[in-house]
């Protein structure tokens, strides 16, 4: 009894450790997605052919699993200090949903395609053109998978043609936005996974938790 009695005080005392960390990187994650989404908004406002890519959307959804972090790294701390059973099981279901999201947005985030941007820029008409245009003038970019290809069917000026004596390529627009999504939105993507796989283990071990607490009976979490 009293060797089980040691590990619910530890795992207790990692449980409040663990959430107190929790809470702090949920915070810092919620500043990171809301830096993310002003500048994606900026993007979208600047040029609309990103807004296919509904960045926009999966920032405010980190936004909100940021939010969810911080209130349930609260409710972990709280239950666990006052050995409350039923805190700590609305915090397990709080904690899966938001690291559950976290990962899957972050993994999207991570591996999104620009292809899904070909349809805005192939659009054969006045606004297709003044979209091309604008993420050209935005990204300082040219074509779409060749720097040439704004100057083919589509009739769109590249203003960054390789010049003499330097000839240099210009960026095409498709890796102007890969780069874009990479450098704004991929620490975003990165810190999701990371508070994620941080929230499995404080679940794993209030799990552990519950059912130790079971196992003597009690209602109460931590009872000793």
């Amino acid at each position: 009894m009293a060797k089980g009695l040691t590990f619910l005080k530890a795992a207790r005392s990692i449980v409040l450790a663990i959430n107190v960390g929790f809470f702090i990187l949920g915070v810092i994650l919620l500043g990171i997605a809301l830096a993310g989404y002003v500048r994606s908004e900026d993007v979208k406002q600047q040029t609309d052919i990103m807004a296919s890519l509904n960045l926009d959307t999966l920032t405010f959804i980190i936004i909100a699993a940021g939010g969810a972090t911080i209130l349930s790294s609260f409710v972990g701390m709280v239950s666990a200090y006052y050995k409350h059973m039923w805190g700590l099981k609305f915090y397990v279901v709080l904690t899966l949903i938001t690291f559950i999201t976290q990962i899957a947005i972050g993994a999207y985030l991570l591996n999104i395609d620009m292809s899904g941007l070909r349809t805005s820029w192939e659009q054969d008409d006045e606004t297709g053109y003044e979209r091309r245009v604008d993420l050209q003038d935005y990204m300082t970019c040219c074509g779409f998978d060749r720097w040439s290809d704004s100057i083919g069917t589509l009739h769109t000026d590249c203003p960054y043609m390789p010049t003499w004596p330097d000839l240099i390529e210009p960026q095409t627009c498709k890796e102007a936005a890969q780069d874009f999504v990479n450098s704004w939105l991929g620490p975003i993507a990165i810190a999701a996974i990371v508070v994620g796989c941080i929230e499995a283990v404080a679940v794993s071990i209030t799990f552990t938790l519950i059912f130790k607490s079971k196992d003597k009976n009690s209602d109460t979490a931590f009872d000793y």
